[in-house]
């Protein structure tokens, strides 16, 4: 009929009239029309051109096919039939000689109309990708020529806007690409899950490697569909924002060498995870191009850390510097930069208020830290080479410069510059030199005094940057004797102890001879600690035995209070070290079941932290500082020190702590109008964590994001959850799976009336969990009670049965997997995938809508649009049969891109199979929108 009505000069108006007819009753498939079109080649006929091209149109709106699978497929390779077909009549327009022709003006419009229809029609898109994959030399012959006229055309020409959208067609790959990439989202450039996860790093990890974050933050890139520029940019001005906010505080300290030591090199791990080379990031700089003009957050970091303003000394700059070193900008990037900034800037009026500042200027500013490095390069070559006695009066010399502001200095760039490792084991075998074995020996009090000062400079290391500052536990050996040494042996059996022992375990550690001479030396007021050949790690080993006996003899009345005064006055006025041991051996007394012993404990630990009047206090040997140490860790230890294995968990009876729960409650509530965590709301969070226990912590948690009324608030919620989970993300991430499985699958457990919007953020939150835990390694050292308990729970958990019934597909394919499962580096998070899996499966087959059946089209929508290549750790195992009970019950949820990412098409078969679903899928939404209408 196509052939009938072009024969001759003009076209037979009546034969195209009744091909619209017979398309339109069914007589003719679009797939024929579509080839039919497509094999008109007679391009100078203008009119009957622009006749194809409007039964084209009428074609791209109402496309269908119910057919059998190969004519489902016949169709996608139709459509790029007509690709091809529409990119040479465009080649035949741009021809100068005709491009003056109106008829052919009129066609060219018409032509671009259409290009712009079809490239916005994602079903004919998707069945289009399926077509290129069936054909790749017609997709290289087309594409050649889409090349060749893009570079004829003039950027000005009308016909170069048909060229791109074509060529987006051909581009279009549902199954590589995570996200659309938009352009920068200038209206909301602040992404608070990258804020917040900043901070968690900064306040929780503070010496782990920079790859680690990376990791995570290209992970939350890719999960959240975010832009490398908007990542970059959200990095840099969370440092901005921290370094403003926390000026003249620890807090403040951490953020100037998390911003000018660690962040350079997280760039660079960032750069080449993204960028896959270590060229310098354009993405980078625009980020920092984008936070000049903003200009407020900058002026106000120049403003407290550059008080002076000292030419060459602008805190951007320096950063810039830092950066230019990391090779991650050029010079022309950091000239450009800094000519935007000062255009911009307006620090160098606002310091002409300089003078009503009341706050001095930090003396940890970023200069100084820079500053700092070859310090620590020249302590760390003086403990190597000093090993004598004339050595340890040397080392002890320069720790004492240490006991005061410049320690925060000199362990912050040996964090920065990754030597607080080394600088630490140095520290601990530094009390492994034994120089004399006589009591009166000078050396004694040096060794003794050097004992104290590092076991104090180590344990502050410990409470400000984590155990990650400390060497591998088993990785030192004292020379002398082979066995671990005393400060490593005393964290893993004291301070952090990994098998939950025991208070009276604790106190079989010591030696009863050590036990003795340590009850004569401490009763005695007044009495000279050194008087003894005993070693320091002895005396701090015997410790508990000798505080369980005070604390027991108090009670019974054998002891005096003015006795016990004596002990914590001999230990804080003479050696601070021994008041620490005795604080962290209370800690674990407090958490007994004996009260008695416990409020003789509190007592006793009021005593250890109440302030000693000066003059009380030796006047050499910096006696002031080190207790001032002392005292601070043992503030930590009481605060802020949180065991993972004494948590108190919920009873076996179900019941919530209902303090704890009113203060988690407080704590989103606070979080959430605030719109950021801080340094103490992560402490607190933490806090909650080791007293809730993880199951009792991530279901609140999700319940209470979910009864945020409003979107913005909820979405927010779940941001800042997000971060909050990688406090201790495997164990997290386990019990949001056993939360999914047991409390929403099992008894829906208050969110049987949950909406659509809730389900969602619940599908996002537990797909965002699940990926971003899957690939992380599976913790070996230090694992938890609550996490191996979880951990056998889902390995032992079965999975139920789902009998398969056919339905429209045949049945040697109904039961076919979506895909290869792809395994997770985690088995108990692979198992927990699979069992979620599992249980939407089992609700597919039910032919009600359900909440359940909500979730799982949720949780299928956001694996789909979030995990890109990555989706099936989350769907390997899910089979069609599933997938299809599920688009029958709500055709609407599913889209064409998501049809297509979830199938297996790198064969034919598969194609075969996607083309069938994605045709059927788009007649059941066709059919759902006339029954609406």
């Amino acid at each position: 009929m196509l052939q009938l009505s072009t024969v001759g000069p003009t076209m037979k108006t009546i034969i195209f009239k009744y091909i619209k007819h017979s398309l339109c009753s069914g007589i003719i498939s679009h797939q024929a029309v579509l080839e039919a079109v497509a094999g008109f080649r007679s391009f100078e006929k203008i009119h009957c051109l622009s006749a194809c091209l409007d039964i084209v149109s009428m074609v791209e709106s109402q496309v269908q096919c119910r057919g059998k699978q190969e004519e489902c497929m016949d169709l996608a390779r139709s459509v790029l039939s007509l690709v091809e077909w529409l990119s040479a009549l465009l080649e035949a327009g741009v021809d100068p000689a005709a491009a003056a022709d109106p008829a052919r003006q009129a066609l060219n419009l018409k032509l671009a109309a259409l290009a712009e229809l079809v490239a916005r029609n994602r079903f004919l898109a998707a069945l289009l990708y399926l077509g290129r994959l069936e054909d790749q030399g017609k997709v290289l012959a087309v594409t050649k020529l889409l090349g060749r006229l893009e570079q004829e055309l003039e950027p000005t020409s009308d016909h170069l806007s048909v060229v791109k959208q074509l060529r987006s067609l051909l581009e279009y790959d549902p199954s590589s690409g995570l996200w659309p990439v938009p352009a920068p989202a200038r209206e909301h450039p602040i992404i608070r899950a990258v804020h917040c996860l900043v901070q968690v790093e900064l306040s929780c990890f503070r010496v782990r490697p920079p790859q680690a974050l990376a990791d995570r933050l290209i992970r939350l890139k890719e999960t959240q569909g975010i832009s490398a520029e908007d990542l970059y940019f959200n990095i840099v001005r969370t440092c901005c924002e921290g370094l403003s906010q926390a000026v003249g505080t620890d807090m403040g300290r951490y953020w100037v060498q998390f911003t000018y030591h660690r962040l350079p090199k997280l760039m660079v791990c960032l750069n080449n995870g993204l960028a896959g080379s270590g060229a310098p990031s354009a993405a980078l700089a625009a980020a920092f191009h984008r936070l000049v003009s903003a200009g407020g957050q900058l002026d106000l970091v120049e403003l407290l850390y550059n008080r002076d303003g000292h030419a060459g000394q602008d805190t951007l700059e320096l950063l810039l510097r830092e950066m230019l070193k990391a090779e991650v900008i050029t010079e022309e990037d950091l000239q450009s930069i800094m000519k935007l900034r000062v255009s911009v800037s307006r620090a160098s009026r606002l310091r002409q208020l300089q003078s009503t500042l009341s706050q001095d200027c930090p003396g940890d500013s970023p200069g100084s830290i820079l500053r700092a490095d070859p310090t620590v390069k020249s302590i760390l070559n003086t403990m190597e080479v000093q090993q004598q006695e004339a050595g340890i009066s040397k080392i002890t010399t320069v720790l004492f410069h240490m006991l005061g502001p410049s320690q925060h200095l000199v362990i912050g760039a040996a964090v920065g510059i990754g030597k607080v490792q080394q600088l630490m084991k140095h520290l601990i075998m530094l009390n492994s030199l034994r120089t004399s074995s006589s009591a009166e020996s000078p050396s004694i009090k040096n060794q003794a005094i050097l004992f104290e000062v590092t076991f104090l400079i180590v344990m502050t290391t410990v409470k400000n940057y984590g155990l990650e500052a400390l060497p591998p536990a088993g990785s030192l050996t004292c020379p002398d004797t082979g066995t671990e040494p005393f400060i490593q042996r005393w964290i893993r059996l004291f301070y952090r102890p990994a098998d939950g022992r025991s208070v009276l375990s604790l106190t079989e550690l010591g030696e009863p001879s050590r036990f003795t001479q340590l009850y004569e030396q401490l009763m005695t007021p007044g009495a000279n600690l050194l008087v003894s050949a005993v070693r320091w790690d002895e005396v701090c080993l015997s410790v508990p035995a000798f505080i369980y006996w005070l604390l027991l003899a108090w009670s019974d009345g054998q002891v005096s209070q003015e006795q016990v005064q004596t002990v914590v006055d001999n230990m804080n006025r003479q050696w601070a070290c021994l008041s620490v041991c005795v604080v962290v051996f209370l800690k674990s007394v407090l958490q007994s079941s004996d009260e008695r012993l416990a409020q003789k404990a509190r007592v006793l630990v009021n005593m250890y932290l109440a302030p000693v009047p000066a003059d009380c206090l030796p006047t050499g040997d910096q006696a002031h500082e080190r207790l001032a140490l002392a005292q601070s860790i043992m503030h930590h230890v009481l605060d802020d020190f949180l065991p993972r294995d004494g948590a108190v968990r919920i009873q076996s009876g179900g019941e919530e702590p209902a303090a704890l729960l009113v203060q988690l409650r407080q704590l989103w509530d606070s979080v959430v109008s605030a719109g950021s965590l801080s340094d103490s709301d992560i402490t607190e969070f933490r806090r909650l964590l080791a007293r809730g226990g993880a199951a009792w912590f991530v279901s609140s948690t999700v319940s209470m994001v979910l009864d945020f009324p409003f979107e913005r608030e909820r979405q927010r919620a779940e941001e800042m959850a997000l971060a909050v989970f990688h406090l201790d993300l495997p164990l997290c991430a386990l019990a949001l799976a056993s939360h999914v499985l047991v409390d929403f699958f099992g008894n829906g457990h208050g969110h049987a009336a949950a909406s659509e919007p809730k389900l969602a953020c619940l599908a996002r939150m537990t797909v965002t969990v699940l990926l971003l835990a899957a690939d992380g390694p599976e913790p070996v050292t230090g694992v938890s009670p609550e996490y191996q308990r979880l951990r056998f729970q889902l390995l032992m958990q079965p999975a139920p049965a789902t009998p398969p019934t056919p339905d429209l597909i045949s049945a040697d394919e109904y039961e076919r997997p979506l895909a290869p499962a792809a395994e997770a580096a985690v088995p108990a998070v692979a198992r927990a995938v699979r069992l979620i899996a599992a249980q939407i499966a089992a609700v597919a087959y039910d032919s009600r809508m359900t909440v359940w059946t909500h979730f799982s089209v949720q949780y299928i929508t956001e694996a789909a649009r979030r995990g890109g290549p990555r989706m099936h750790v989350l769907l390997g195992s899910l089979t069609l049969s599933a997938i299809w009970h599920l688009l029958c019950l709500s055709p609407s949820s599913f889209s064409p891109d998501m049809v297509v990412r979830l199938m297996d098409v790198r064969e034919g078969q598969g194609r075969k199979v996607a083309a069938k679903v994605l045709c059927q899928l788009h007649s059941m939404q066709v059919d759902e929108r006339d029954e609406c209408r």
